[in-house]
């Protein structure tokens, strides 16, 4: 493996690390909190971010590009109801990501996203930034949401 795949890799690694210590905090009971009417809950935040996970890897994939619909895209993280599910989700939408990264050569990450109004043109590995920025900005919120609840969420960048 090129040092270039490894080196992405790493990034989702340590994504997924510092999602897991961030919110390790947040137990079950904790699934249905959020902080004011219209904010997602604890749940929601983690369904949407393991679904983004998907969003961008299909987008970095599909001939079509990405998907732009966001309802359809709510309504399915909100078919989640348990935190442990979402949480199981966003372990394997991160899994699943490295798994198709490793599969790819390095020719292939390097292919340009299809034309369309998200990133367009610029190389498929371009992705990985966004998806990982994404994730944090997720992780932030429901550090925030931990602390809300009266929790001291761990560092993200501790050992778990």
């Amino acid at each position: 493996m090129t040092m270039f795949k490894i080196s992405v890799l790493e990034q989702l690694k340590m994504c997924k690390r510092f999602f897991n210590n961030s919110i390790s905090v947040l137990e079950e009971k904790d699934a249905d909190f959020k902080p004011a009417d219209g904010m997602m809950t604890v749940c929601e935040q983690t369904a949407h971010a393991a679904q983004s996970v998907e969003w961008f890897m299909r987008g970095m994939f599909s001939p079509q590009g990405f998907d732009f619909d966001f309802e359809k895209a709510e309504a399915e993280a909100q078919k989640v109801k348990t935190h442990t599910e979402a949480l199981e989700w966003m372990n394997r939408a991160l899994d699943e990501a490295m798994e198709k990264i490793e599969g790819c050569s390095e020719s292939e990450l390097l292919e340009p996203i299809p034309a369309g109004p998200m990133m367009k043109s610029e190389p498929r590995i371009g992705v990985i930034p966004a998806l990982v920025d994404h994730t944090a900005h997720h992780r932030g919120s429901l550090v925030v949401y931990a602390r809300l609840l009266g929790k001291t969420p761990n560092m993200p960048y501790g050992n778990m």
